[in-house]
């Protein structure tokens, strides 16, 4: 290790009356001082500070404007400042608020374990944050970055303070999901400055004359996540193997049946919501819940068998789902490029074919599929390799000739193909049609007892 040292020093979480003023005792022992921006409400403070002691110092705000993510403009201040330290230099490196608190950069020097680091303790936003929202951290805050909660909101609940609100982009998401989860959000706008704003939102909409920028932080209390309850209902599932005869008896074997009985009342659950009034709908619904609530059963009956073998777990189906999903989305996870529905598909297939190894686009296709589900699959398959109608017209000859009745089986051939071509969800014509043919039979039924 060399004779050099990084001091990390915060400059507060508002206004110079915040800034501590022991600070002026690391800037006289400094040798060189880094300032990771300007832009903080203390940092002319500061800079009089540096002045006075005739300290030079750099400045890292440009580095912003020509990374491409702010893990690279990280790396490259950590190596910076580290090469200065292991030249022998005494480093002052002064960042926004407290160092302890949201500084990767940080968190990268503290982690070279070659350099001489020491983390000055300064005055955070989080204290003035509990002020303004009369809070005791004590009762339970998960503090986030905005863009960490965005991007794995699973990991988060109950109330959180949701810090780099930097953006409009980033607060519009936020408010969307603060909607979507019904949790009561209040902006926390320039802290410890004369313009400070506690603001609750109403509508989910932004609250504010003023942009949000990077003095920005919204308070979410009450952020609802499903996964506690699907963790309850895995336990549930755990505890009925162990202690109930009948589910203690099951095997994967013995529960298929019970899986295609629950799917097939899935589908009936959505055909009635198709066809429900106004007034219906609650019911309607009511009915999908309970029905996709006994997938769920299946889904983690299957996987608690799989753990008690030791083949894998709920989670393990969780995170392989996740990972194929990104995978099969480059559109929306990487920096593939597409202007349609159509372009998705396509790609769709052919990144299923690299990542099980497929020589064919078939395989994979269930041959156990009810008909019209299986024509409706390889339909798309077909014409995800540029397949069009004429090249199946062509063999109307053939398929007509296995008919007694060519003529009538000639026009549903054509008409069958048109169908598939136009997207017709032709399982559900036909559970349409039986519907209908139930519904006549019950009325010729009820007539011939008359």
């Amino acid at each position: 290790m060399s004779d050099g040292k990084v001091n990390i020093v915060g400059l507060g979480p508002g206004s110079s009356d915040l800034l501590n003023v022991g600070i002026r005792d690391q800037i006289e022992r400094a040798d060189l001082v880094y300032l990771r921006t300007v832009r903080h409400p203390s940092a002319e403070t500061f800079l009089m500070w540096c002045r006075e002691y005739e300290k030079e110092v750099v400045f890292l705000d440009y580095l912003y404007e020509s990374a491409e993510s702010f893990d690279q403009v990280y790396d490259e201040i950590v190596d910076r400042v580290a090469k200065d330290v292991e030249s022998g230099l005494s480093i002052l490196y002064a960042v926004p608020g407290s160092p302890n608190v949201g500084e990767q950069t940080v968190a990268k020097l503290r982690g070279r374990r070659e350099l001489n680091v020491e983390v000055h303790p300064s005055l955070s936003f989080l204290d003035l944050a509990w002020t303004a929202l009369n809070l005791d951290p004590i009762d339970g805050v998960t503090i986030a970055d905005c863009h960490d909660l965005l991007t794995d909101t699973g990991c988060f609940t109950g109330s959180v303070l949701v810090m780099q609100c930097f953006s409009s982009d980033l607060v519009d998401e936020l408010m969307t999901l603060a909607e979507e989860r019904n949790s009561q959000a209040t902006v926390l706008y320039h802290l410890g400055l004369p313009d400070e704003i506690v603001s609750a939102v109403a509508n989910f909409e932004w609250p504010l004359a003023s942009e949000p920028d990077h003095l920005t932080s919204i308070f979410v209390g009450d952020f609802k996540n499903p996964l506690p309850k699907l963790g309850k209902l895995w336990e549930t599932i755990r505890i009925l193997r162990v202690r109930c005869p009948w589910d203690a008896e099951q095997t994967h074997q013995s529960l298929s049946r019970h899986l295609l009985e629950e799917s097939y009342e899935v589908v009936e659950a959505i055909d009635e919501i198709s066809t429900a009034t106004n007034e219906g709908m609650d019911a309607a619904m009511g009915h999908l819940q309970e029905e996709l609530g006994d997938i769920l059963i299946q889904v983690l009956f299957h996987s608690n068998l799989a753990r008690e073998a030791g083949w894998f777990s709920i989670d393990d189906v969780a995170n392989s789902t996740d990972n194929k999903l990104r995978f099969r989305h480059p559109h929306v996870f990487g920096d593939v490029q597409v202007t349609s529905s159509a372009e998705v598909v396509s790609n769709w297939e052919q990144l299923k074919r690299v990542e099980k190894s497929r020589s064919s686009v078939l395989d994979g296709v269930s041959m156990a599929l009810p008909t019209t589900i299986k024509v409706e699959k390889l339909y798309r398959k077909f014409k995800s390799l540029g397949g069009d109608l004429a090249l199946l017209r062509r063999h109307s000859d053939e398929v007509v000739s296995r008919f007694a009745d060519r003529e009538a089986v000639n026009n549903l051939y054509a008409a069958a193909l048109d169908a598939l071509e136009s997207k017709v969800d032709l399982d559900s014509l036909f559970r349409v049609i039986s519907k209908v043919i139930v519904d006549e039979v019950m009325t010729l039924e009820g007539k011939s007892n008359v």
